[in-house]
């Protein structure tokens, strides 16, 4: 496990910690915590979804007749090159090694 998901784990984790109550073992709805709490919550989820950006995933690539090869970004399918680290619509870091499979 790589320091990105390490720091992925432990925000699930935090946000997991702030829906139990310690004292009576219970569930506890984040809609019922101080505000703090739940702008923590809320900061922690935006923090994981824009960490798990920075995990590169492999790009799609469709080939179309004629050898003509089409390549897109793998979380909102948009037509990237092979210039491009990141997708210029979502933000998604990209592993270009598919094209040597």
């Amino acid at each position: 496990m790589n320091d990105i998901e390490k720091a992925i784990e432990t925000l699930k984790m935090e946000n997991a910690l702030m829906q139990f109550d310690l004292l009576t073992g219970e569930d506890y709805l984040i809609e019922l915590q101080n505000k703090d709490i739940q702008d923590l919550y809320i900061a922690n989820l935006i923090a994981i979804k824009t960490l798990k950006k920075q995990i590169p995933k492999k790009i799609k690539k469709f080939t179309y007749p004629k050898n003509i090869v089409y390549m897109y970004c793998p979380e909102c399918d948009e037509g990237i090159d092979e210039n491009n680290l990141f997708c210029s619509r979502c933000g998604q870091k990209l592993d270009w090694e598919v094209e040597n499979e």
